[in-house]
């Protein structure tokens, strides 16, 4: 069952999201508010997220091998993963944390396929 938006799974997923794609185009496009760029690529994760067939028990991403992104928006949130990832520790311990913790946690411990 695909997460909804009331899930808080859902809801700290997309904050993570949003925030380490507005560290990176900060950083690297200068703006106070998202390029039509960045923000392009926030809506494709959150269309992802939003029809994630795991639901409630997601692993991480990187843990699962079922890629829901494009090879192309794979690589595009590696890159900004690697230059932003670790200024969120800075900027939001909380949901870095968080993060950590699904990697690691349950579902990260094995490659979760497809239901």
């Amino acid at each position: 069952m695909p997460l909804t938006d009331d899930s808080k799974r859902f809801q700290r997923e997309l904050k993570t999201m949003r925030a380490i794609i507005s560290l990176y185009c900060r950083r690297e496009h200068g703006g106070r508010e998202l390029c039509s760029n960045c923000q392009e690529l926030l809506n494709y994760a959150e269309k992802r997220l939003r029809n994630c067939i795991h639901g409630e028990v997601k692993p991480a991403c990187q843990n699962c091998q079922v890629h829901c992104y494009s090879r192309s928006r794979r690589e595009e949130m590696r890159e900004i993963m690697s230059k932003t990832g670790p200024r969120m520790a800075l900027h939001h311990p909380g949901l870095t944390l968080q993060h950590f913790l699904d990697c690691i946690g349950k579902a990260g411990k094995k490659k979760i396929s497809a239901p």
